[in-house]
């Protein structure tokens, strides 16, 4: 398409999905002007839900992208994507290692396993220790409760092993100051200040605090007419990742 008009300028738009923007990156090569909408803000067809096709989607969006009716996702960039897969799979593997925690506890509920007197299950050194020690007495048992102590220190491994690297990152130059600054703020540590910065990029884009917190979720939707108000729950632009950091 590229080939076949020479000197025109060429706009491309996509809806956000699991592909990223690697499509963008590449049409961005080829001199296209291109970017990513959000699919929740995209209005519908006429038709609504009841006819959908790729074309009457692809026709919508060029004649919305044609009018500027559609909101732009932001684009942190290659590297910071990248940089960004630490905190993410940190969290993933923590959601893992909770899941494991879940299962373990079910065990010794269903096999009627007591915790030895004095020893809180906080997961501690001891208590693993007492957990991978045969706490059942039934060669089977124990051993499934091994393999599962196994994989929940072999997840804490791996989340040290990203807390160390998120940490190395906040002291280079692209991130040491504004996670100083971050990090003034009570309760807030390097790696949460990370989180915030990887996930949002850079917040000057936003022009007033109220975008910012409506981005983010924190204030109340709302559906009234006439004299009839009601509130609903929260609106955001951005997943819940952000709003816990």
């Amino acid at each position: 398409m590229i080939d076949r008009l020479p000197g025109c300028s060429i706009v491309a738009v996509y809806e956000s999905g699991p592909t990223g923007y690697s499509l963008r990156h590449w049409l961005e090569e080829m001199d296209c002007t291109a970017f990513v909408t959000p699919v929740s803000k995209v209005p519908e067809s006429k038709g609504g839900k009841q006819i959908k096709t790729d074309k009457r989607d692809s026709l919508q969006l060029a004649r919305l992208a044609r009018a500027d009716l559609l909101d732009e996702v932001h684009d942190l960039g290659k590297e910071r994507y990248c940089q960004r897969e630490l905190t993410r799979t940190r969290e993933q593997l923590m959601q893992q290692r909770s899941k494991i925690c879940s299962q373990i506890k079910a065990k010794l509920v269903f096999h009627s396993i007591e915790t030895p007197k004095g020893m809180k299950s906080n997961w501690s050194k001891k208590y693993l220790a007492w957990l991978a020690n045969d706490p059942s007495g039934n060669p089977q048992l124990d051993v499934a409760l091994n393999v599962m102590v196994g994989t929940y220190r072999a997840l804490t491994t791996q989340i040290k092993r990203l807390d160390k690297e998120s940490e190395e990152l906040a002291k280079t130059e692209e991130y040491k100051d504004d996670v100083e600054l971050l990090t003034t703020v009570p309760q807030v540590g390097v790696l949460t200040a990370m989180i915030f910065l990887l996930e949002l990029g850079d917040i000057s884009r936003f022009d007033r605090c109220e975008e910012f917190s409506s981005f983010l979720g924190l204030v109340p939707g709302e559906w009234s007419t006439g004299e009839n108000r009601r509130k609903t729950s929260r609106v955001r632009a951005t997943s819940e990742r952000e709003r816990r950091s």
